[in-house]
């Protein structure tokens, strides 16, 4: 049986047409060989820039099993997760992937396709010394990668205070890809940034943005403490910090990263970010939606290794982030915890097989990653 991940397949597409690829001789591999495991189809595409919403919507077929139906979000990467029965099925199958918009212009470009074998790494969770640990070094050891201010608000509830690039931040989806794809890359240059005010109770808030990534930042900073100028060159220096801070936190893989989002991610989409947080080592992801029928608040549901669904009793509203269930969230935090504790044994093993290696052929090892952008 094999233990450690396996890239069985990595090859560019066989058929380029105008808005079409296609992908054909996945080998036959025994799944009753490699144990029980994970299989995951990795699609790259490249999208042109800055096209209409309709434009890049495409459809993914394995003969005729449709996979995916909808956007192509941020660094053009698509995730599956293949049943037994998909798997059985691979050798002799066809991939295609086709820009569904007759009349859009050409914004879809062939990228390559890799199929990954994931072991199951036996977890046994206990609370064991995570039930000893206060509310403020729990909290520590998560960081948030935007949506709304919920999860930066629930870490100050319980004293919690971490510098997090994306802690108060607004992140869309595509852009948030595209933004670990390239390394967060602009976030310090002076024209990437532009700064605003915000009104709220407390007085007009200076509010940072990044135009490419369309991320909004809260300074804490408000029009009677500064002018604009020194608000710009103060985001300038901060950003470059916390965009530094957050690349060691990602290639050091302690932290827990976590997303909430009204409504919830699916594990379609849950996926390239986690493929691509995995680009810096082996991180582990917490997707938070509200609890639901199955899925009680502080429950988690594992999809992947390090790949987490978890629920809270309710999220907080965007316009009023302070009104967030501060006891669901910590249930939530301190379960995943002890998720995450039952498998620090295996954390070497993880550092040494990420990012995947083997099963490549010659022609293969020394090519550039086909996954995203760097």
């Amino acid at each position: 049986m094999e233990s450690k991940p396996r890239i069985i397949f990595d090859r560019a597409a066989d058929k380029v047409a105008a808005k079409s690829c296609s992908f054909s001789g996945f080998p036959v591999v025994s799944s009753k060989r490699l144990g029980a495991g994970y299989c995951i189809l990795r699609v790259a595409i490249t999208v042109a820039p800055d096209q209409d919403e309709e434009w890049r919507r495409v459809i993914v077929r394995l003969e005729t099993d449709v996979l995916f139906d909808g956007l192509v979000q941020g660094a053009a990467a698509l995730g599956f997760f293949l049943s037994q029965d998909a798997w059985a099925r691979l050798p002799g199958a066809t991939l295609q992937i086709q820009q569904v918009e007759p009349d859009a212009p050409m914004a879809l470009s062939p990228g390559a396709v890799q199929l990954i074998w994931l072991p199951v790494l036996d977890d046994r969770p206990s609370l064991g010394e995570v039930a000893k640990m206060d509310a403020q070094t729990v909290a520590l050891q998560f960081e948030s990668l935007g949506d709304s201010c919920e999860f930066g608000l629930f870490q100050r509830g319980v004293g919690a205070e971490p510098l997090g690039l994306l802690r108060f931040t607004g992140t869309r989806l595509d852009k948030l890809l595209i933004a670990l794809a390239e390394r967060f890359s602009g976030f310090d240059l002076p024209g990437q940034i532009e700064i605003y005010q915000h009104e709220n109770p407390e007085g007009r808030e200076y509010i940072s943005r990044l135009k490419d990534y369309a991320m909004p930042f809260h300074t804490g900073v408000y029009d009677r403490d500064m002018p604009e100028s020194e608000v710009l060159a103060r985001e300038l220096r901060r950003l470059r910090y916390l965009r530094r801070r957050l690349i060691e936190d990602l290639e050091g893989a302690e932290k827990i990263f976590v997303i909430r989002r009204d409504p919830p991610l699916s594990e379609h989409e849950a996926l390239p970010v986690w493929l691509t947080l995995r680009e810096y080592g082996p991180n582990r992801l917490l997707c938070v939606g509200p609890a639901k029928e199955g899925r009680p608040a502080g429950s988690i549901e594992v999809v992947a290794e390090g790949l987490m669904m978890g629920f809270v009793e309710r999220l907080a509203p965007y316009k009023n982030t302070h009104d967030l269930a501060h006891h669901s969230w910590m249930e939530l935090c301190r379960n995943v915890l002890a998720h995450c504790q039952a498998a620090a044994g295996r954390k070497e093993l993880w550092r040494r097989l990420w990012p995947l290696g083997g099963g490549q052929d010659d022609a293969q090892k020394g090519r550039e990653p086909v996954f995203g952008r760097r």
